[in-house]
Formats: structure tokens, sequence, C-alpha cells
């Protein structure tokens, strides 16, 4: 069963990727060769913090913005792209963070997603950014 083997692909992945003396220069080589199911569930098990180069953001998303570390690469993206019009491609965003919901998707530029940037007027620690809900994208 192919699933028994890709638990198993990324078991082992995840235990060698502790022990990469430098995963800032073999981390995105070894993810990009990933079938985008593995990733997922390396990710779900190492935490996307992890895995995750802000230097290098390119790649397909779909953050869980309940999640704090999914939120923090949300709000880290929308910081990078202020000003240079983003990186965000096929951009869809869904209050629902369960993949039962029968809600429809809405495309980001449908959404007030300039404003998701923003301080929080009701804590200025945060942005406007919705606490919850699905964000999917290609960066």
């Amino acid at each position: 069963d192919g699933d028994v083997w890709a638990e198993v692909r990324v078991a082992l992945i995840a235990t060698l990727y502790a022990r990469i003396v430098d995963p800032a220069a073999l981390g995105p080589r070894l993810l990009a060769k990933l079938k985008p199911r593995d990733l997922a569930r390396l990710r779900h098990r190492l935490g996307i913090l992890t895995l995750w180069d802000p230097r290098r953001p390119e790649g397909p998303y779909r953050l869980t913005l309940s999640n704090a570390d999914e939120r923090l690469v949300a709000k880290t993206l929308f910081s990078i792209s202020t000003g240079t019009n983003g990186g965000w491609v096929d951009a869809v965003f869904r209050p629902s963070e369960t993949f039962a919901a029968a809600d429809d998707w809405s495309s980001l530029y449908d959404l007030p997603y300039g404003a998701w940037s923003e301080p929080d007027p009701a804590d200025m620690s945060d942005t406007r950014l919705p606490k919850a809900g699905t964000f999917c994208f290609v960066w």
C-alpha cells in the first residue's frame, strides 16, 4: 500500500532532517524532491517553522490560520509582500478549516487582504489577518 510506504518515507526523512548540519543548504533541495502529499505530512510532523525559510518562501501553501506557527508564516509573507505586489498566485481563503466544509473559497483579491497586514486596533501587537480559516496559495 502506498500510504504505508509514504509514512515510512516521512518518518525516515523526519529522523534524518534533525541530523542535517546545514539545513539552509540541503533542506530546500531535499524538500523539492518530495511529493506534495509527503511534504504536507512532513510539515505536519515537524512543524512548518522547522522547514520554512523566509529567504526562500517559494512553493505551495495551505495554511490553517488558527495554528499559531502557520499564522506566523502568513503574517511574515504579508510583511514581505508589502510594497512589492507580493508573490501571491491563485490565493484563496475560506473561513472554515475543515476539509468537509461546503462553503465556497473566496479569491484573495475579492477580500480586504490589503488590511490584513495592518495593526489590529483592538490588539496593536497583532495584525488584522483572520485568526481562523484556511488560506491557500502559491508563492
